[in-house]
C-alpha cells in the first residue's frame, strides 16, 4: 500500500471510532432525541427504591418512556414521578397501576 492509502485508512478507522465512542456515550447516559413525541404522566409513590431520572418506563418488558422528574409532593410528602411516555403507547388504562 501506499502512504496516503495507510492515511487514508487509519483516518477511516479513526472517524469510526470516534463516531463508536459518541454512540456508546449516549446510549450509556439514555440520552433521547429532543425531537420525540411525548406525552407526560405524572405518578405518585410511597417509595421510589432507587428510582432515577432517566431511567426506563418499561410495560411488559418494552421500554415505552423515561422518568423525566422525581419530586417530593408538598400536600402528603409522597414521591411524584412524571413520566414521559412515546406517543406510540397513548392507550395506557388510567388505571394503571406500577
Amino acid at each position: 500500500m501506499t502512504r496516503k492509502a495507510i492515511e487514508t485508512t487509519v483516518g477511516l478507522f479513526l472517524l469510526i471510532g470516534v463516531a463508536a465512542m459518541i454512540w456508546l456515550a449516549l446510549k450509556v447516559g439514555n440520552w433521547s432525541p429532543a425531537t420525540t413525541h411525548d406525552y407526560e404522566v405524572t405518578a405518585r409513590f410511597d417509595n421510589i427504591g432507587g428510582l432515577t431520572m432517566k431511567a426506563p418506563v418499561t410495560l411488559a418488558g418494552v421500554t415505552i418512556g423515561r422518568v423525566a422528574s422525581i419530586g417530593i409532593d408538598a400536600d402528603d410528602y409522597s414521591a411524584r414521578i412524571t413520566l414521559q411516555i412515546d406517543q406510540a403507547h397513548d392507550n395506557l388504562p388510567t388505571d394503571t397501576s406500577a
